[in-house]
């Protein structure tokens, strides 16, 4: 890591892919269960046409966009194209499904956002602040660095969510830990 062969450039060139490639990561997981909820209405065409057109989108900003940014721009096109696929296949169930509740699940994906904006800013703080402890001159400096940043990354948005009102807690159990911090009991209630 940032060594022989494969230096700080390469490092920071990796760090750029990864992070435009973790972008994609929420419309990537969207994509099955969309596409599931036209297979569950019969529609087994309309996913694959819109697949079929996001990855000629995502080739075609892959040549545009790998001519100025190399190999991370291939991550960007590919990117871009699973956001294309995401929308379209959201806005063509929602055509579909008069009754989708979108008042609810964009107030749900709104508390989302807020908790990984706050992880996001959290992570980098705590990263920039090791940053000026450490050098970061050998792996488990870096890997120490990434390990703490993540572990109150992750605390962060759970707090963050908890608070917002994010009711989904109850599904994965986690009210009741969350709770037992703040002194409440199991159904939110103060002890």
């Amino acid at each position: 890591l940032g060594s022989g062969e494969f230096g700080w450039a390469q490092t920071k060139l990796t760090a750029q892919t990864l992070g435009f490639f973790s972008i994609s990561v929420l419309f990537s997981g969207l994509q099955p269960l969309l596409a599931r909820s036209y297979y569950a209405l019969q529609n087994t065409r309309t996913p694959t046409y819109y697949s079929l057109f996001s990855v000629a989108v995502s080739i075609l900003l892959g040549y545009i966009f790998g001519n100025f940014l190399g190999v991370a721009g291939l991550a960007l096109a590919f990117t871009c194209g699973s956001i294309l696929n995401t929308c379209l296949l959201y806005n063509g169930l929602k055509k579909q499904l008069a009754d989708l509740d979108d008042e609810a699940l964009w107030s749900k994906i709104l508390k989302i956002i807020l908790g990984t904006f706050a992880m996001a800013v959290t992570i980098q703080l705590v990263k920039i602040s090791i940053g000026t402890i450490y050098d970061l001159d050998h792996f488990y400096e870096v890997a120490l660095q990434a390990g703490i940043s993540a572990a109150i990354g992750i605390a962060t948005y759970f707090a963050t969510t908890y608070f917002l009102g994010f009711k989904e807690f109850q599904l994965l159990g986690l009210e009741r830990l969350i709770g037992a911090f703040n002194g409440r009991g199991q159904n939110g209630e103060k002890k």
